[in-house]
């Protein structure tokens, strides 16, 4: 990992850096969260060796499940909805569906971290930098050259 007086090197160079980063945007479904940590650690400079890591599959289903049941009032009325005698049958056979698929993307993750332990060994973690830019969420590709160390 990279030490202190590393980050302290980026920060010199903070503002070449904020011009130069893009803001990206992911939705708050975990596996499409994942796919993007995925993504980026798949880049040359991100990976562990010659190891690349597959993505999860990203299920329409389980996303829209996503949505609906982490809002608790949704979650409310989906209980309530799947006592209705038809379409509770309904409803409960789509949760399950949207439970196999989640346990399907959690085979890929696990299969990932066997491959690859610690994904953010290559990365640079700088808190000050996603400070200064006021996200938390901040994806900066620097050309190796134009660091000086």
């Amino acid at each position: 990992m990279f030490d202190r007086s590393e980050r302290d090197k980026l920060l010199q160079q903070k503002e070449r850096l904020l011009d130069a980063s893009d803001d990206v945007e992911v939705q708050d479904d975990p596996m499409k969260q994942y796919n993007f940590v995925i993504a980026c650690y798949n880049t040359d400079q991100n990976r562990v060796g010659t190891i690349e890591l597959k993505p999860m599959p990203e299920y329409c289903l389980y996303h829209y499940f996503w949505k609906i049941l982490s809002n608790p009032c949704f979650l409310l009325i989906y209980i309530l909805l799947i006592m209705v005698p038809a379409l509770g049958a309904l409803l409960y056979l789509l949760i399950l569906i949207a439970c196999i698929e989640y346990f399907i993307g959690l085979s890929h993750f696990r299969a990932n971290q066997r491959r690859v332990p610690d994904p953010f060994q290559n990365m640079i973690f700088c808190p000050e930098l996603c400070k200064a830019a006021k996200s938390i969420n901040k994806y900066y590709e620097i050309d190796a050259n134009g660091i000086f160390f």
